[in-house]
């Protein structure tokens, strides 16, 4: 597994299909590209799921049936857009960053794994650095799926390359 360092020049380059970035309030990058993809990140922040009306909620308790508008529903369920028509990736997904890198990082491992493992560029939240997120990396176990014969000649070929973009300095 290699680690990449992206300087701030080139982060906005092609070169990766997957950009991962942490919520706007935890990062400087989140923001620069939430501007290059129509401000959709912040309107996704700001939507609210329609929640039944009280009348609604009376009659399916008496039916039995509240399970029907249950919908599970997490803080920090990723947001996955279709970005290719606004930056230079195909997607690009916000992890929200409660605080914890070493919870980020596995989330992102996990949204990384589930999309197939695409080339990736990490642009870091503004309170987690390049070395910290290497180790976090690292204990995720990050593509620790099983392996046959033919996939570990590909893996050999071309290994892993986790694009790691530099803080954004301060403007």
């Amino acid at each position: 597994m290699n680690f990449k360092v992206v300087e701030e020049s080139s982060a906005l380059a092609p070169g990766c299909e997957l950009w991962v970035v942490a919520d706007l309030a935890k990062s400087r990058w989140a923001r620069r590209i939430d501007w290059a993809l129509n401000l959709q990140i912040m309107k996704a922040g700001r939507h609210e799921t329609a929640r039944p009306s009280d009348e609604l909620k009376r009659i399916l308790q008496e039916w039995d049936e509240e399970s029907l508008f249950a919908v599970p529903t997490t803080d920090i369920s990723p947001l996955l857009i279709a970005s290719r028509a606004y930056v230079p990736a195909a997607k690009t997904v916000v992890v929200g960053f409660e605080g914890d890198a070493t919870t980020w990082v596995s989330h992102c491992a996990r949204v990384w794994n589930n999309l197939g493992q695409p080339k990736i560029r990490v642009f870091l939240p503004d309170q987690v650095n390049q070395n910290t997120f290497e180790k976090a990396w690292k204990s995720a176990n990050v593509g620790a799926k099983k392996k046959t014969s033919e996939e570990t000649v590909e893996e050999e070929r071309a290994p892993l390359v986790v694009e790691i973009v530099n803080e954004l300095s301060k403007v």
